[in-house]
């Protein structure tokens, strides 16, 4: 669910609404973690190794158009993905502003509620930059095009520091998603 509908989830009560949208975003979820998984087993199976040996090369070798390809579909999805999460990531951080305004005009102060919104601000900033090079990484891995069956170990590497820039906007996507609870738990404590 974009998180501005969370806002508007907890403020409007609408369940079924919000149950189907929390269904269909698990689903997508689970859809995108599974493609992932299929795409990079092969490469995490050798992550505890500090190079891969000729036998994981020749793996490489051989599926690395394949793994280009995948990514590629997955690399358009991350667009539209990337532009609809910023979208609903601003429209939360505009219903922070205005609910921290609205308080304020009411000469009610909650400081903490001003803290997670910077945060929340700061956050987003940092997604923002990650994603650019996470799709700079994406760019490089795709780069190599045919080449990448004669230069298997860069062409892990990349698609190892790819992964690497995905694990990162995971965990800033976690951490907009826990700042946008803590506000709900702020604000709820303020209804009652």
């Amino acid at each position: 669910m974009p998180n501005w509908q969370h806002a508007i989830c907890y403020f409007t009560q609408n369940a079924s609404k919000c149950a189907i949208i929390n269904l269909m975003k698990k689903m997508r979820f689970t859809v995108i973690c599974t493609a992932l998984a299929l795409i990079f087993a092969g490469a995490w199976a050798m992550n505890a190794q500090a190079e891969p040996t000729e036998k994981h090369q020749e793996v490489i070798r051989a599926n690395c158009a394949a793994a280009q390809s995948d990514i590629q579909r997955i690399s358009r999805n991350d667009v539209t993905a990337r532009i609809n999460r910023g979208r609903d990531y601003d429209q939360t951080l505009r219903l922070f502003y205005a609910m921290n305004m609205r308080l304020a005009s009411n000469s009610q102060t909650v400081p903490r509620l001003a803290e997670i919104t910077k945060d929340f601000e700061d956050t987003l900033s940092e997604f923002r930059s990650e994603y650019n090079g996470y799709n700079s990484g994406v760019k490089a891995v795709l780069d190599y095009g045919e080449s990448c069956a004669q230069r298997p170990i860069d062409f892990y590497d990349s698609l190892g520091k790819m992964r690497a820039g995905r694990d990162k906007m995971h965990k800033l996507v976690v951490k907009l998603g826990r700042l946008i609870d803590d506000y709900k738990t702020v604000v709820g404590g303020l209804v009652k």
